[in-house]
């Protein structure tokens, strides 16, 4: 009886620190990484909205980029960059 406990215990330890063990624990590490990142983005985006929500209505309107850019880079740069999402207010 000891005997199996011992090898069953000597199995066990072998299995955490074997190397699909050590590779999960990296993925997991990782994934809590990239978990956190993107919280923190999530926060940075709240503030800045949080913050910037009064001025909205302060804002020009667009007809003043085609007389500072007529080219339209300038818009065009603004519609490809603009990141929209919608939010529940409940």
């Amino acid at each position: 009886m000891e005997k199996e406990r011992r090898k069953l215990v000597a199995d066990y330890r072998a299995l955490e620190t074997g190397c699909a063990a050590r590779q999960a624990r990296r993925c997991r590490a990782l994934m809590e990484s990239q978990a956190e990142a993107a919280r923190l983005c999530l926060a940075a985006q709240a503030i800045r909205v949080t913050r910037g929500l009064p001025y909205t209505n302060h804002r020009p309107t667009a007809w003043w980029l085609l007389v500072a850019d007529p080219s339209g880079c300038w818009y065009q740069r603004i519609v490809e960059s603009t990141e929209l999402s919608l939010e529940n207010m409940v």
